[in-house]
């Protein structure tokens, strides 16, 4: 930006005036300033008008000081005054110019720094006007750069606070260009890219301005810089700099708090857990804290204090739902299910829309196996968001407990549907399907239906003469208990035939702070060898028990061709 420079003077002065401003115009040309006296007021113009709005709107005010100007009313009594005002309001820079000798000591011009150096006025006969006007220059231009610093900063500043960050940032390198050793404009840029998470460019302005000026280093610039690296994952070199930031200014709780999450970042838990005890006294009526306390030591499996922590929270505020949510979660981990109830049931009472709370209220509600409670639980946490997989799982597995198949069934369907991946609704389907299946085959027995043998097929038979053994391989467990009864039926005893179901049991793992649901089926590969089956056969056996089919082992005299032809079946032509 261009400086704008207002020359007040005598009269008398006019000829000091157009030596001076000769020597300015350089630095006109190249755009870093305008000059304005009153001599170059156009004619018509209402003069004390245009002065007035000049001196008002001025940077810099040059007070060509000299005996006429002392004596004149307008120069000493009018423009001088105003300009000092707007001096000590910050508004403009005032410079005075001794250009001839006179008693200016005991005026106001006192507080000023005069030029030329020394207060030796440009008229002395110990130098000639050009290094008197060289010298007064000189002056003028450090301050004319240090304005045009001064006056883009504060323009970036107003784009800033407007959220203008792009033009903020293209003036902050406009004055890097101007002026490369300008730290604050460094700083400022490091600031906008912030503001705008360009954050790696960011770090780089803020380095260099530590380059320019290591002086440039406060708090705040600690916790910007701090904040940046976070965002880049550079959370120990995060770190570093919070601590610094917290060094200089050591009364901020939020540099306390912004440390901490930096330390929950890098899971250094017991680290951040001592920040939090450290707000909890510098703070001790803030709820928040006891909070984020109580959620770390819930992280470090300290149930006890994590619930006295939350607590202490819901003395302080006793209306925010959160707060229960975790006093629940840390009853329900304690095995204190019926507080762990009473701390949902607070939770929906202050916020009955969570979805989540209603769940989890039935899941407790199981526990303490009160079912038909617990399935309006889930029903209620559907009703509110019907997207969520696993409440329609929970609901069926409520029914499928209450025998309820049809709608457990239609409730796994629902699931499926959300999650087409969640094996444990296909396996509880299936196990539905085989109870039915079950009920069915029962009645189908209790009606002295036996099955058809043109249905009851095996998928293959093994014969074993020297062990009289017969193997055969089924594709439903229906087809092989069918099978096993008409050998009943026959005469064959129980003792002499061995089914192998495949049905998977259910195991979980601790895999760090997760349960792991898992699937194993029984080992059947021992038996099967400690029988007697070669090896080969036995790996045959064992695979097609894992993908699901039905073993029957018979043990019979394996020339009894009736016992064959039952377990072979009579395929239809």
């Amino acid at each position: 930006m261009s400086i704008e420079i207002f020359c007040c003077y005598a009269r008398e002065d006019q000829r000091l005036l157009k030596q001076l401003k000769k020597r300015l115009l350089p630095f006109q040309r190249q755009g870093l300033i305008t000059l304005w006296a009153d001599t170059d007021i156009n004619a018509g113009t209402e003069w004390e008008h245009e002065i007035e709005r000049h001196l008002n709107t001025a940077h810099m005010i040059l007070l060509l000081v000299s005996p006429d100007f002392m004596a004149s009313d307008y120069c000493y009594s009018k423009e001088m005054k105003r300009a000092l005002e707007r001096q000590d309001l910050g508004e403009a820079h005032v410079i005075p110019i001794l250009l001839r000798p006179t008693h200016w000591k005991d005026t106001p011009l006192a507080k000023l720094q005069m030029l030329p150096t020394d207060n030796k006025p440009v008229v002395d006969r110990s130098w000639t006007e050009d290094e008197a006007f060289y010298d007064v220059i000189e002056n003028i231009n450090s301050v004319v750069r240090e304005l045009r610093i001064k006056y883009a900063l504060n323009e970036a500043n107003k784009l800033s606070k407007n959220s203008r960050y792009e033009v903020a940032l293209v003036i902050y390198d406009q004055l890097i260009d101007l002026e490369p050793e300008c730290a604050q404009a460094y700083l400022g840029k490091g600031e906008m890219l912030l503001a705008l998470a360009r954050y790696e460019q960011c770090l780089d302005a803020f380095k260099k301005a530590v380059q320019v000026d290591p002086g440039i280093v406060d708090a705040n610039f600690c916790v910007s810089k701090a904040y940046a690296l976070s965002k880049v994952q550079r959370y120990e070199e995060s770190l570093v700099a919070y601590d610094e930031a917290i060094r200089r200014n050591p009364r901020s709780i939020l540099l306390y708090e912004e440390k901490a999450n930096t330390l929950l970042h890098l899971q250094r838990y017991d680290e951040a857990l001592n920040v939090y005890e450290h707000l909890v006294r510098l703070e001790p009526q803030k709820a928040q804290y006891y909070q984020k306390k109580g959620e770390i030591l819930l992280d470090l499996r300290k149930y006890d204090e994590a619930l006295a922590s939350f607590d202490r929270a819901i003395l302080l505020i006793s209306d925010i739902p959160l707060l229960y949510e975790y006093k629940g979660l840390v009853l329900h981990y304690l095995n204190r299910i019926e507080e762990a109830l009473v701390a949902y049931n607070e939770a929906i009472r202050l916020s009955p829309d969570v979805a989540f709370y209603h769940a989890e209220k039935g899941l407790l509600l199981m526990q303490l196996k009160r079912p038909d409670e617990a399935l309006i639980a889930y029903e209620q946490a559907i009703n509110i968001d019907s997207k969520v997989a696993s409440y329609h799982f929970e609901k069926g597995c409520i029914l499928q407990q209450l025998k309820r198949d049809k709608e457990a069934l239609a409730s796994y369907e629902h699931t499926i549907d959300l999650d087409p991946n969640l094996g444990k609704a296909y396996y509880n389907k299936a196990i539905i399907y085989e109870r039915l299946a079950q009920q069915a085959y029962d009645k189908a027995k209790q009606l002295k239906y036996f099955g058809d043998k043109e249905n009851d097929v095996a998928l293959k038979v093994d014969v074993f003469p020297a062990l009289s053994i017969i193997v055969g391989i089924f594709e439903t467990t229906i087809q092989a208990k069918s099978v096993m009864n008409r050998l009943q039926k026959k005469g064959l005893r129980t003792f002499e035939m061995e089914i192998m179901i495949p049905k998977p049991l259910t195991r979980f793992i601790e895999y760090g702070s997760l349960m792991i649901e898992t699937k194993q089926f029984p080992d059947i590969n021992n038996y099967l060898v400690n029988v007697g089956l070669p090896l080969r056969k036995v790996s045959l056996y064992e695979k097609e028990y894992k993908e699901g089919r039905t073993i029957v082992l018979v043990r019979h005299d394996v020339r009894d061709l009736e016992v064959l032809e039952i377990i072979k079946g009579r395929r239809k032509m």
